[in-house]
Formats: C-alpha cells, structure tokens, sequence
C-alpha cells in the first residue's frame, strides 16, 4: 500500500462498488488474500496503475498497485476471475457486473455501454499508460 498524500494522479475513474477478491504483495513482499470492495482506479503521473476500495479484513480504505497482484482478481458476485496484467482492460465489464443484480452477474448477456469508460480507457492505451 502506497501512502496517497505522496502520489499524484494523472486520471480516476469511480467505479461502482466491485466486490472482489485477490492475492496481494505488500510494499515488503509479504503477500496476503485480499477481500476488497474496489470504488476506484486511477493512474499516476509517473504511469502506475492503482485499484481503491474497502479492504474487508482491514476494516478500512487502502490502495493497491496493480502491478503487485499476485493472483487474478476474482469477482466475488460472479465467480469470474479477471488476469492481474489485465485488470485495467478489463474495468468496463467489472464495472458492468457491478451493476448487475447479483443474481443475474452470471449472466453478462449484451454490454450495457459504458461508452464515457471505454473512452477514457482509450485514452490511456494511446497515451501509453495502459499496455494492451
């Protein structure tokens, strides 16, 4: 976990509440299970990609480098399970399970447009900051 009042971000988007779970290595390497309600993903200006929410077993808001998921994030709601180098691509259909009654998060069906959200992530695969 990074402290936030040192970071300076280049771009976020709010997500609705994702609830998901992952492995995670600490600044020391110390590597835990993590069960989180994510409400945030920025980008730094010097190109770090991070995910914010509600850490359950801390009991409070914490950070998480991207590049520090040991594991896939799971997606608690649905069970599917999401590659760690490719969360970032992957935010529009979390964000479209999160709006999805948890009984039909199964069934993705047709996308329900995010069109703002694919945009911005547009902009951060051409600006280099996302890698494809």
């Amino acid at each position: 976990m990074e402290s936030t009042a040192t970071i300076r971000e280049l771009c976020s988007i709010t997500l609705p509440v994702i609830r998901c779970r992952f492995d995670y290595a600490d600044r020391d390497g110390q590597i835990s299970k993590r069960d989180v309600r994510l409400c945030r993903f920025f980008v730094t200006d010097e190109g770090r990609q991070y995910l914010e929410g509600v850490c359950v077993l801390r009991g409070s808001r914490r950070t998480f480098r991207l590049d520090r998921l040991q594991s896939a994030l799971t997606h608690v709601a649905s069970g599917t399970e999401y590659p760690s180098a490719r969360v970032a691509e992957q935010l529009a259909e979390l964000i479209q399970l999160a709006q999805q009654p948890e009984h039909e998060a199964s069934n993705r069906g047709a996308a329900m447009g995010l069109p703002l959200v694919w945009m911005l992530l547009g902009g951060l695969l051409a600006w280099g900051l996302l890698s494809a």
